[in-house]
């Protein structure tokens, strides 16, 4: 089996064991996840795919993988934020202009009819979704979040970049890459607050 087929399978299982994993800990109440950010990726994350999905690129399995499962974890984790009731439902100006430039994104596609930069411009977007909840953290002064579930992720996002860039899927790499920069800096606003008190 080929190693960027390997990596690929070890992250989809790590992505559903993490997903699960936040999933219990926002039921049990352990984390209080910001529905702003999560809702930002779903809306994001399936733009995302879907502009993906008609750019010109390579029909393996594995190509841009973690966008692929992106949308599933992010509606499931969705639906446990909405029911659980500790979690931080409230959305503000920031979140509604995130979704806002959502739709301009769906616009520009479809006035320049290009996929590709449709792709581009929806991981600012993206990026824009982990606001919410690096201000949360700090502006409570305290880690919310999950170490298990982002420390994952940022491991899953290096074994989905490596694959990508075994199939030279640009797409997938660019997808990928941003997801692990704004995954460490998630993880260091936790490990900086972790260690203040």
């Amino acid at each position: 089996m080929k190693l960027d087929v390997m990596a690929a399978i070890v992250a989809v299982i790590l992505t559903f064991a993490a997903g699960a994993w936040y999933c219990f800990q926002i039921a049990s109440g352990a984390v209080t996840p910001s529905l702003a950010t999560w809702l930002i990726f779903g809306v994001a994350t399936m733009i995302s795919l879907w502009s993906y999905l008609k750019t010109p690129r390579k029909d393996e399995l594995i190509a841009n993988i973690g966008n692929k499962l992106d949308p599933i974890m992010t509606l499931v984790i969705i639906a446990f934020i909405l029911l659980s009731p500790k979690s931080d439902k409230g959305l503000y100006a920031f979140d509604y202009a995130c979704m806002a430039f959502s739709v301009v994104v769906l616009v520009l596609w479809a006035v320049s009819g290009s996929a590709l930069l449709a792709n581009i411009l929806i991981q600012l977007i993206i990026v824009a979704g982990y606001f919410p909840t690096c201000y949360k953290m700090i502006h409570e002064g305290k880690n919310t979040e999950s170490f298990v579930m982002w420390g994952a992720n940022f491991v899953i996002a290096l074994l989905f970049l490596g694959s990508q860039f075994r199939i030279r899927d640009r797409l997938g790499i660019l997808y990928s890459a941003r997801g692990a920069v704004s995954i460490a800096i998630i993880l260091l606003i936790m490990l900086i607050l972790y260690f203040r008190f």
